[in-house]
């Protein structure tokens, strides 16, 4: 994954991460697992979010997209990645993972980092290239590897998805990312992620829905208070899911 796909809004993010592998290097063996629980923090707007307080956390929540932010609940910890423009307090929660070559529990943050052997030490790296703990995309996700300029008009709407990666006009939302190399792209449509491809400056051709799996929302874990959006996202049905 790139700088691109993390510099969105955290909500957009955190729905994006599920049905995608962490992977964690120790020894040279990895350890792999799917992400299937998230949640999305926003700034000091948001009553949950640790930009609420100054200190460290709020400073790395400010931080470049990709930035690992790692801090302790209750004797575990909790490991986040930063979304957004920097200067934007924002990033995801990775609250729960269905491990892939390992048998220990990832079905809540602290137990996965314990599993990962994710600790204070990851603190404000980047998760592109410190060489020991990655997201990759799944095989059937990869998609979203370039970030170069090119507009599409479709519908008679236009879009760019170098600057915010939205419609400039929201009363469609069609071309979230394009590839100009393998001239495809991921299309919202209903608030669903769909493979695209075939992408000329007037067509879209949908292909197949990019999850195959639905995606449910509600409202944060843990929290003394929080916003009237549901901001915690999880895969319907999966039994690594945190029981709550």
């Amino acid at each position: 994954m790139n700088y691109a796909f993390f510099n969105r809004p955290a909500d957009i993010v955190a729905r994006a991460l599920l049905g995608n592998n962490i992977v964690r290097k120790i020894d040279n063996q990895e350890k792999k697992a799917v992400i299937v629980e998230t949640e999305a923090y926003f700034d000091e707007t948001d009553p949950a979010s640790r930009a609420c307080f100054n200190g460290d956390l709020r400073k790395t929540m400010l931080m470049k997209a990709g930035t690992i932010l790692v801090y302790g609940v209750h004797n575990n910890w909790l490991v986040n990645i930063v979304t957004d423009k920097e200067g934007i307090a924002s990033a995801v929660l990775i609250r729960a993972v269905e491990p892939l070559n390992f048998n220990e529990r990832g079905n809540g943050p602290g137990l996965l980092t314990r599993a990962l052997s994710i600790g204070k030490e990851f603190h404000k790296k980047n998760i592109f290239d410190n060489g020991e703990l990655w997201i990759e995309f799944n095989e059937k996700n990869k998609i979203f590897e370039d970030n170069k300029t090119k507009k599409y008009e479709l519908k008679n709407q236009i879009y760019d998805d170098k600057k915010s990666r939205r419609p400039l006009s929201h009363s469609t939302r069609e071309l979230l990312i394009t590839n100009k190399n393998t001239n495809t792209g991921i299309s919202f449509k209903n608030n669903r992620e769909i493979l695209v491809t075939k992408i000329s400056d007037s067509k879209i051709q949908e292909i197949s829905d990019k999850n195959n799996f639905k995606i449910e929302k509600s409202f944060r874990i843990g929290v003394k208070k929080d916003l009237p959006q549901q901001l915690r996202f999880y895969i319907k049905g999966n039994e690594w899911v945190s029981g709550r």
